[in-house]
């Protein structure tokens, strides 16, 4: 134990009683430790107020959610939840907020709800931004040369191309070729 040298009066085992004395009305819940405060302190014979239930807090009312139309075509929930709420990823929280849409088909005239607690802008999407985030096809510069099929195997090396001799024109007249078996 360590030595307790503010109270030199007291000898070791003096101050370790007063110590365990002090430590166990702690745990034990003596009143002496605890304060009250003058308001909870009453008369043992008086009557507590009640006191009048507090109305509730007004809370702030909600913003009410932003519908979107689809007036472009390309439009998309990503590029939707881009715009108006500065991140692609929220056109989950907004395709559950729209169960009667398919995220994957879009039409001219959807009205889209937007979540107030996701929206950035209430301005209307342009139809410059809706080129911009769509995805160009890619051109090409010249037509793609028919592919062949590659070979069924894969472990055995493909034989080069060779062409095959051409036969020289017969100078003479050759005999017609023997056949065997009945006829």
């Amino acid at each position: 134990m360590a030595e307790i040298t503010s109270y030199p009066r007291l000898g070791r085992g003096a101050a370790a009683v007063l110590l365990a004395l002090i430590v166990a009305a702690g745990f034990s819940g003596c009143s002496i430790l605890k304060t009250e405060s003058p308001a909870r302190r009453e008369a043992p014979g008086s009557q507590e107020r009640a006191l009048p239930p507090r109305a509730p807090a007004k809370s702030a009312p909600k913003p009410a959610p932003f519908v979107h139309t689809v007036k472009y075509p390309g439009e998309t929930l990503s590029i939707i939840a881009a715009w108006y709420t500065g991140n692609m990823a929220n056109w989950r929280a907004i395709a559950q907020a729209n169960s009667d849409i398919s995220p994957t088909q879009m039409n001219m005239g959807d009205t889209v709800t937007i979540p107030a607690e996701l929206l950035k802008t209430r301005e209307p999407m342009p139809q410059s931004f809706v080129q911009k985030m769509t995805p160009k096809p890619r051109k090409r510069s010249e037509p793609a040369a028919p592919r062949r099929e590659a070979p069924a195997k894969a472990d055995t090396a493909p034989a080069p191309e060779t062409k095959a001799p051409e036969k020289p024109a017969p100078t003479r007249a050759e005999p017609p070729p023997v056949i065997f078996g009945p006829k």
